[in-house]
Formats: structure tokens, sequence, C-alpha cells
């Protein structure tokens, strides 16, 4: 069947055309980082939820080596948490939700670590072999600063690489 290009080089040139426009429709990275920025989740208002397990998984992905995992047994897991002890030094409720404070943990192994300190997550988490970045690894303490940055990093990631056309 012919798809309309009788040609190999005009098919290549159709090819080349749609990949040209495709490509004038990838937002800057200044956009995509903003928006990237502005995603967030939290367990009381689940209308992102989706996405943010979409993008979670993807990162995720990309970053471990190994067997793949079955992501449908993974949950959202929120590294400050979103109910944390009283006293404790950790984020502010708006940045709890963001995707820098967010990883894909299996269910199990995420209510055992539930509202821990962020001490006692960084060395669970290697445990357990959970791909971290280079922010969550380099951590002493984990708030707003520390998401923020890693926010960015993920959106790096995202944009160069994970995404990347």
């Amino acid at each position: 069947a012919q798809t309309g290009s009788s040609t190999p080089s005009a098919r290549a040139s159709a090819i080349g055309d749609f990949r040209a426009k495709m490509l004038q429709r990838i937002p800057k990275y200044a956009e995509f980082g903003a928006n990237f920025d502005e995603i967030a989740f939290f367990s009381g208002n689940t209308k992102d939820k989706a996405l943010v397990q979409y993008l979670l998984r993807r990162l995720d992905m990309y970053q471990r080596s190994g067997p793949p995992l079955d992501y449908e047994q993974m949950t959202i897991e929120h590294i400050a948490p979103e109910n944390p002890t009283a006293g404790a030094l950790t984020a502010s409720p708006t940045h709890v939700g963001k995707l820098g404070n967010l990883l894909l943990l299996d269910q199990t192994f995420n209510n055992k670590i539930a509202n821990k300190d962020f001490a006692a997550k960084r060395v669970a988490y290697k445990t357990a072999k959970v791909p971290l970045d280079a922010v969550v690894k380099g951590a002493k303490q984990w708030t707003d600063i520390e998401i923020d940055q890693r926010t960015a990093t993920l959106a790096k990631l995202a944009y160069d690489h994970v995404f990347a056309l």
C-alpha cells in the first residue's frame, strides 16, 4: 500500500519535514523547567497523580540498572514526609508535593519507612538500592532548598535525556 510518496527520496523528504515540524514544537528548557516545577502530588489531592507516576517511572527507568520492575506495584514516596513528627526539620507544606521530593518505591518498603527522618530514609534507600541522584546522595538534611535543587536536576535530566528527541 502506498502512503502518498512514490519514491524513497520523496518519503525521506516527507519524514524530514515532519521531524523538523515536530522539533519546532518542543518547548525551550526555561518553559519546560518552569512547568516541571509546578507539578506536585499530595495524598489529599490526586489530580496529577497519573502524571507524577508516569514522570517518576520514566526517570526511574532511565536511572535504574538491573532487572525491570513492576511499576504497577510501586507507590509514591515523599522524602520529606507529608505528616512529619513534631519539631522535625523538614520541608514546607508547599514543597512536600514537588517532584524533587518524590520517589517511586515498593509499597511494603514505602510503608516501612513512612515518616522516618531524612537520615534514616537515605540509609534505607541505599540499602534497598533505590536509584538516587547526587542531590539526595549528598544532602545532609532535606528541606525546601534540597527539594528545589532536586526538582531542577530532575527537570534537566528529563529534558536532556529521558524525553529528548
